[in-house]
């Protein structure tokens, strides 16, 4: 088994390594990169390692994925983890390799439990445990990790009935565990409105919360709540610093089947702290039961979008993702529990309706961002704009 473990983990990294040296095909870009991460961009430090891997050079990327880890990015962590395992880019170190997979494990990366499984299942790094290491390919299979269905057809034959029900409890319990922190702290999108630091975000995000922060790039910045309207589900908070803001078209009523872009934070427990593009359509002219204050959309946005910009070809916000809705949650549940595949739609808010809410706060006027000539920007410009704007809004109980 220790054999298939180093080739699962060296065809991970190397497709992931593949990947990132595709996006950054010439020498300028990795320039860029590279100044970025030396100046402190844990997602530029993150790029450089795994350029490094791409293009064999393991002792060159182990200080930066380092750094990457340090900074909090799961799967810089994961991928450090197994480096220390194999001993690729420096010597075997089987605990160290066992403390970064933990770090990844408890923020739900799916190969950081499958790799577990392996230092629990021959004892590398920690005692060994068969029950603990069927948990973790448990934990591995419920992330829908691709190898570990097979693993555990070769590990459930050692283990006995007893064993394989204490493996599944443990599982529960680092669920829930996982998701205790969770409803502690919550996760959503939001999108600077002026150079001085005002944003949107939706109500929802940061309801019950006390600390609220923002995360762009690797600065993470306390905010401070403005203004809330819990029934529309928008909400305005405040950062020190200058910003890039989006331009609002307030008057602007959308056409069906207008091509729209989001860029959000979805399910950042699994899915990473890296901004996600979504495209797709206004596919409906009202929202849920008739509402006429927001669009129905086509775009894929899940859990941790809401509050991001709804983007027409302009570069102008037409919308704010209102993503969030417990219906929206118990039908989707409902069609998976049946068998069916769950409908892709989500919700924004219409500019308009966000007009009339920053009109509460009349000294935002001067500040605002206004829109442009209404020329076509191509899709590389758009999602650039978004994402100079475009922040992880964070809210906290303690």
């Amino acid at each position: 088994m220790a054999s298939l473990f180093a080739l699962a983990l060296a065809a991970s990294a190397g497709a992931a390594a593949a990947d990132d040296s595709a996006r950054l095909p010439d020498q300028g870009a990795r320039q860029k990169t590279m100044a970025a991460a030396k100046g402190g961009d844990t997602y530029a430090q993150f790029a450089v390692a795994k350029i490094y891997d791409a293009d064999d050079h393991p002792r060159r990327a182990l200080p930066w994925y380092e750094r990457a880890a340090k900074g909090g990015i799961a799967e810089a962590q994961a991928r450090l983890g197994a480096m220390f395992y194999l001993g690729e880019g420096t010597g075997r170190n089987y605990f160290a390799a066992v403390k970064w997979l933990q770090r990844a494990a408890k923020q739900g990366d799916s190969d950081a439990y499958y790799d577990l499984s392996f230092c629990y299942y021959h004892g590398r790094g920690v005692r060994k445990d068969l029950i603990e290491a069927y948990k973790w390919m448990r934990l591995a299979e419920a992330a829908d990790h691709l190898s570990a269905k097979r693993q555990i057809n070769l590990m459930s034959p050692n283990l006995s009935d007893y064993q394989q029900e204490q493996a599944l409890r443990r599982a529960m319990e680092f669920v829930t565990a996982k998701e205790k922190i969770q409803h502690e702290t919550r996760s959503g999108t939001g999108f600077f409105i002026t150079a001085d630091g005002y944003l949107l975000t939706c109500a929802h995000v940061i309801e019950g919360k006390k600390n609220l922060f923002i995360k762009l790039g690797s600065k993470n910045l306390r905010a401070k709540l403005i203004y809330a309207d819990p029934k529309l589900d928008l909400a305005l908070l405040k950062a020190v610093g200058k910003f890039e803001p989006l331009p609002i078209n307030f008057i602007k009523q959308a056409k069906l089947g207008e091509p729209i872009l989001t860029l959000g934070f979805p399910n950042v427990w699994l899915l990473g702290a890296d901004p996600k593009l979504a495209t797709g359509e206004i596919s409906g002219l009202r929202g849920r039961q008739n509402d006429p204050r927001r669009y129905e959309i086509s775009a894929a946005v899940r859990y941790g979008n809401s509050g991001g910009a709804l983007i027409d070809k302009y570069g102008q916000v037409i919308g704010v993702v209102d993503s969030n809705m417990e219906e929206d949650f118990l039908e989707t549940r409902a069609s998976v529990s049946a068998g069916q595949r769950p409908r892709n739609f989500a919700y924004a808010i219409k500019s308009n309706s966000v007009g009339r809410f920053l009109s509460r706060v009349p000294s935002l006027a001067p500040k605002l961002k206004q829109p442009g000539p209404r020329l076509e920007l191509g899709p590389e410009t758009l999602a650039e704009q978004a994402r100079k704007a475009t922040v992880m809004v964070v809210a906290r109980s303690k």
